[in-house]
């Protein structure tokens, strides 16, 4: 799957507590921010609790890099 030119894609869990992935508009670095080209990502386990519904204090809808 190839992301649109000027577009990142975003994963989420949505208030019913399914895992979406999103294409969004890439992000503009600020002053004093840089932008990173990421190649892989993995899931932690907390992730995984707050998609259960077992995490202690995170619930859905949930942005794992928020």
């Amino acid at each position: 799957m190839r992301v649109q030119e000027g577009a990142i894609r975003q994963v989420r869990v949505a208030e019913d507590g399914e895992v979406r992935v999103d294409e969004v508009p890439l992000p503009s670095p600020q002053d004093g921010e840089v932008l990173v080209h990421t190649t892989r990502v993995g899931i932690c386990g907390s992730d995984l609790h707050v998609l259960h519904g077992t995490h202690p204090f995170r619930r859905p809808p949930y942005f794992p890099w928020a």
